[in-house]
């Protein structure tokens, strides 16, 4: 059912995408671009042609981004607001769901939610810092991969310790050759992936680019709350 309910998602929003965007005084075409990787597979529709860092000054419509990421349907649409760049849609056809991302001296800010989790974290080049709902994360650049923890409050070890819980996020580079949209939907999603369900919560380890891979239904932190 869920695959059928992307289908209509794809085909309904094929009619409301505008065709082409002011470029330097030109009405220049729209792209379509399509972005794989470990767990998700979504389309850019109506994607802004030069769409600059997500402060640029831009003001547009930034077209719909669907798909599927960590096990769920996410069905974004995008606005380049100046300052910003904005994407508000929903998950799963059930949560509602709105990612901001600025950009300051190279260093991208998100905010906002993915259904019942807040976003509020910090991302460039060599390091990624904040909170994605419980799941607090701090991770540092070794290569082509940003490594890390992150912390959930009230996860304990068997001694009865604080736990940390490992952060493997692959593909430095296929992540910042994206558009700023595209980063608002799925690095904030990407950051709530699991592989159990029921409450059950381990490391993260998934990644930007290469061949498209899955996760079961509902083992999202959208769904677990962990």
């Amino acid at each position: 059912m869920r695959q059928i309910a992307a289908v209509l998602l794809l085909t309904a929003g094929c009619a409301t995408v505008p065709k082409t965007a002011m470029v330097d005084g030109r009405q220049v075409p729209r792209l379509t671009l399509e972005f794989t990787g470990n767990p998700y597979s979504v389309k850019h529709e109506g994607a802004h042609p030069r769409p600059g860092g997500p402060s640029s000054g831009l003001k547009d419509a930034g077209g719909s981004i669907r798909g599927r990421v960590c096990g769920m349907l996410v069905d974004f649409e995008v606005t380049h607001k100046g300052d910003h760049v904005q994407a508000v849609g929903s998950i799963d056809n059930r949560y509602e769901a709105a990612v901001d991302v600025s950009e300051d001296k190279g260093v991208r800010h998100f905010t906002g939610n993915l259904g019942p989790l807040a976003v509020d974290f910090v991302a460039g080049p060599t390091v990624m810092e904040g909170h994605v709902g419980i799941r607090v994360f701090a991770v540092e650049t070794a290569g082509d991969v940003y490594q890390g923890f992150m912390r959930i409050p009230g996860l304990l070890d068997i001694n009865g310790g604080k736990q940390r819980l490992g952060v493997s996020v692959a593909g430095r580079d296929a992540l910042w050759a994206m558009p700023a949209a595209d980063q608002a939907v799925l690095l904030p999603s990407i950051l709530t992936c699991g592989s159990m369900q029921f409450r059950a919560v381990d490391s993260i380890e998934v990644g930007f680019g290469g061949n498209a891979t899955d996760r079961p239904d509902d083992t999202s932190a959208v769904h677990t709350r962990m």
